[in-house]
């Protein structure tokens, strides 16, 4: 076990450097960084280790080599810090000092009790909560805020099932941010991948931190386990494709004062590969390296009841050899990972793309595992917003991306659909800008997406227009519809719900402020009930918004007849597809721009209607099958007074023909009133 480890015999220490000469372990007091004592380490396979010490939990140590030796108790800038210390406190002299802890309690193994259909909360751990009115204040911004009452109801009143939580581990501000009198907001700059990022917990804010080791690590263990007793899963964004020493001018905290060129990739010039585009990528070549991540993924997994992981970046992890191309995932560290015994009962998300070779692997990391799904993402905007692509795009976007994850994977079950997310454009700003607003950034405005599909829709910004103000939301409404009846998992960024907005910012990775935090005072009630009512209707239709197959590609849509023979037929089949005369949609109208409205027809076991309007102007639609039959209408996107969670009850039944207002989406099912 790599790390630091009190066991009966003492403390264990060993890390990974198959490349050093010599290592010490450092005893370091925390008070005046003196160096306390150095003791040699010893080498086997590239693992330098040392056992049976008698230091108390809480002993605060590091690494040096003959370079950073220096005289006893003299200051070392160049303290290296363990890579998997699993606490770690700030300090003015060594920047930062590991600290030992205790083992927590190996954790229960948590199972949904309900397969409803998943949707995913993506939120920061700080930005969800630190101007939530309704929090304790003493918690507000922090982990532990999550299992609040309050937090819980919230998420429930969503159908949330899953919380992911942005990068938790220990993390360091870039040298320019500093600069700045910036910080890095988002957390992916990591610098100790099992260290807590101790800001985070509320259970340390008033304690000295060489004592706060302790409270911080149960506070963690303890706020996961409440999550897990009301029903929600927990998993963690993590970032193992590069660290936070940056570029060859970047601070060295350990990889690179250890062994630079076993933990990063360098072409054959021996510059770095920047894949991650931080500035160096981590180095997986080696079957040695495997050892630490699989290990950081294990200890997350059972000291603190972790349920899987969303892996940034992740094709970085198909480079597993000394080539620059991804390997496939059977094969190689992505293959470890998912046969690992502990591992393998995870739920993994993968982001299916780097910066690297043949770096967008979209649909390519085998069964069992989710992928964000920007060509969901892409196509619903680029529908709906921009009016740039046809109906046969906005369709493959309802199946999951079946075209891709049907014939890689057996089933677009594994898509996971989603508008926005932390990194670009928030859902609401997406209509209200055309082009990003990022000079708080100090880069010029030259950071983020240079083109993410949006559009102001007359100028940019908000402001006080009611028939602009009223387009943007029609649009957006609609786009939350299809999402909602969208075949795969799920996910919404935390705000995105009611309509928070970052002032045209689509890379707040260094705003750890109000812009980027969750301004509760600003939120769309009338929005959020949309959600709430789109959830629970999506749970109402499991049996076909949750399934593993939908449907047969477009072109095996069903007649839109009613003979007898063909209402078997009917039955038989998972989806039709028609226009809004009734008529089938046909190969020529798939592709032909013109056509904007269609509507979408799951037939099984339940039974739902989708109709979708994306012009300026109402139109009528003739609704298939039989023409006696009776339609209850369940959403409108166009109307509020249909979001109500329960309003079905008092919805409208129609039979032959609907009228659809312009920009629009309605949902229908059957009516048992003849």
């Amino acid at each position: 076990m790599l790390g630091a480890w009190h066991k009966p015999t003492g403390l264990d220490v060993a890390v990974l450097a198959p490349a050093a000469k010599t290592l010490m372990l450092c005893r370091v007091d925390p008070t005046s960084g003196a160096i306390l004592s150095r003791l040699p380490m010893h080498e086997t396979e590239g693992v330098w280790a040392i056992k049976g010490l008698d230091w108390e939990p809480g002993t605060f140590y590091g690494f040096c080599t003959d370079c950073n030796r220096g005289s006893l108790g003299a200051f070392s800038s160049r303290l290296i810090l363990d890579p998997l210390a699993r606490w770690v406190m700030t300090h003015h002299l060594h920047r930062y000092l590991a600290q030992t802890v205790l083992d927590l309690p190996p954790a229960r193994t948590f199972i949904r009790s309900e397969m409803a259909p998943r949707l995913i909360y993506e939120l920061h751990p700080k930005g969800f909560s630190k101007l939530n009115p309704a929090v304790n204040p003493t918690l507000r911004g922090s982990i532990e805020a999550l299992a609040e009452a309050s937090s819980i109801d919230y998420l429930r009143s969503l159908g949330v099932t899953t919380l992911c939580l942005m990068p938790i581990s220990l993390h360091d501000d870039e040298p320019r941010l500093k600069q700045l009198g910036l910080s890095n907001y988002w957390g992916y700059n990591v610098l100790a991948w099992n260290a807590p990022h101790a800001p985070y917990l509320a259970a340390v804010r008033r304690l000295e931190p060489i004592n706060a080791w302790e409270q911080g690590r149960l506070s963690l263990r303890h706020t996961i386990d409440m999550l897990h007793r009301e029903g929600f899963e927990v998993i963690l964004d993590v970032v193992y494709n590069h660290s936070a020493e940056l570029d060859d001018e970047g601070p060295g905290y350990h990889f690179r004062l250890l062994d630079d060129q076993f933990y990063y990739r360098r072409d054959n010039q021996g510059t770095l590969e920047n894949w991650s585009g931080c500035g160096n990528t981590l180095n997986f070549a080696d079957q040695r390296s495997w050892q630490w991540l699989i290990q950081s993924l294990r200890q997350w997994v059972i000291e603190f009841g972790i349920d899987g992981f969303r892996f940034d970046l992740a094709s970085s992890l198909l480079r597993s050899d000394s080539g620059d191309l991804p390997c496939a995932p059977s094969k190689g560290l992505w293959a470890a990972i998912q046969s690992d015994p502990i591992l393998m009962h995870c739920l993994l998300i993968a982001e299916p793309w780097d910066l690297g070779p043949q770096g967008y692997r979209l649909g390519d990391f085998g069964p069992g595992v989710l992928e964000w799904n920007d060509r969901f993402r892409d196509g619903l905007r680029k529908f709906w917003i921009t009016s740039s692509v046809p109906i046969a795009e906005l369709a493959d976007c309802l199946a999951g991306s079946s075209a891709v994850f049907q014939a890689n994977k057996g089933s677009p079950a594994a898509s996971i659909n989603y508008l926005a997310s932390h990194d670009g454009f928030s859902l609401w700003d997406l209509l209200c800008y055309s082009t990003r607003h990022n000079l708080l950034n100090a880069e010029g405005n030259r950071d983020g997406h240079p083109f993410e599909h949006a559009f102001n829709h007359g100028f940019e910004g908000l402001g006080d227009d009611l028939e602009i103000d009223a387009l943007r939301r029609r649009k957006r409404s609609a786009m939350l519809c299809c999402l909602y009846a969208s075949l795969g998992s799920l996910m919404i960024h935390s705000g995105d719900e009611w309509g928070r907005s970052q002032a045209g910012n689509n890379n707040a990775y260094c705003q750890d402020n109000e812009l980027a935090w969750l301004r509760w005072q600003e939120r769309d009630d009338q929005t959020l009930c949309l959600v709430r009512r789109l959830m629970s209707l999506r749970n109402q239709f499991a049996s076909l918004l949750a399934s593993q197959s939908w449907w047969k590609p477009p072109q095996g849509s069903f007649a839109s007849r009613h003979s007898q023979d063909e209402q078997v037929v009917m039955q038989q089949v998972e989806a039709g597809w028609y226009r809004a005369d009734g008529s089938v949609v046909s190969s020529d109208h798939w592709h032909d721009d013109s056509v904007r409205s269609f509507s979408l027809w799951l037939c099984m076991r339940q039974s739902l209607l989708v109709l979708i309007n994306a012009q300026g102007q109402s139109i009528q639609f003739t609704l298939p099958g039989d023409a006696h039959m009776r339609w209850h209408v369940l959403i409108e996107s166009s109307d509020p007074n249909s979001w109500e969670v329960g309003a079905g009850k008092t919805h409208r039944i129609v039979s032959a023909n609907i009228s659809l207002a312009a920009w629009s989406v309605v949902w229908l099912t059957p009516s048992l009133i003849s």
